[in-house]
């Protein structure tokens, strides 16, 4: 009866006593991700623009004349710099561009208007 007991106890070990080995673990850090890719460089238009766009939000912040004579200095600065430098002569600006430079000078000159006409 002990023999039975005990090949009774080693069978049931044996077949209940298994288990599967644990999840492997990976000490390796995820790959990161991909930067994404550098935006290209801004023609000569965009930077006009864009710096036209600053000059007309600094006119629209002026309350008085000294404000929007120093904005209007900074302005003819400018100007006269891209003048000298010649710019980028075989990029024609677009249809959409000369809109948005005329809206740009419009809005550029109502605040210099009523910046330079405060009491």
């Amino acid at each position: 009866m002990l023999s039975s007991r005990l090949v009774l106890i080693l069978a049931l070990a044996a077949c209940g006593g298994t288990q599967s080995p644990p999840p492997t673990v990976q000490n390796e850090a995820p790959p990161e991700p991909a930067a994404p890719p550098a935006p290209p460089p801004k023609t000569k238009i965009e930077e006009a623009m864009e710096k036209m766009g600053s000059l007309a939000d600094s006119m629209c912040t002026c309350k008085d004349k000294p404000c929007a004579e120093k904005v209007q200095a900074e302005m003819t600065a400018w100007s006269t710099k891209m003048a000298e430098e010649g710019g980028d002569r075989e990029t024609k600006p677009t249809e959409a561009d000369m809109k948005q430079m005329t809206e740009l000078g419009m809005r550029y000159a109502e605040c210099m208007t009523t910046a330079m006409t405060a009491p």
